[in-house]
């Protein structure tokens, strides 16, 4: 595996149709691309709220069919307390998500 795709990268690609065009900047381009497991729910969630343009249907089945070339990680224990620590410290820093004031065309 050669690439790891965030949740915000995969809804904004659905949105504006460039899920294959993400997939074909790796090289080799069969590589298979890593997503986080929740993002088959998150994602499909985040189009539905932001309905974009093209419309939810054609953004979600986009996001499936990347889904049906990805490779799925769940994160380890380790990996999970670390990430609430590192959400923590943003909140007590006073760092926002860009991507819930973001419009997903």
């Amino acid at each position: 595996m050669k690439a790891l795709v965030d949740n915000d990268i995969l809804i904004k690609g659905a949105c504006y149709g460039l899920l294959n065009e993400i997939v074909g900047c790796i090289d080799p381009p069969e590589e298979s691309v890593g997503i986080l497991g929740a993002a088959r729910f998150v994602v499909t969630k985040q189009i539905r709220a932001r309905q974009p343009n093209k419309g939810s249907e054609l953004a979600i089945e986009s996001f499936q069919d990347f889904l049906r070339r990805s490779v799925v990680l769940e994160p380890s224990d380790q990996e999970q307390q670390l990430a609430a620590e590192f959400e923590l410290a943003a909140q007590r820093a006073g760092v926002g998500s860009a991507a819930k004031y973001t419009d997903y065309g």
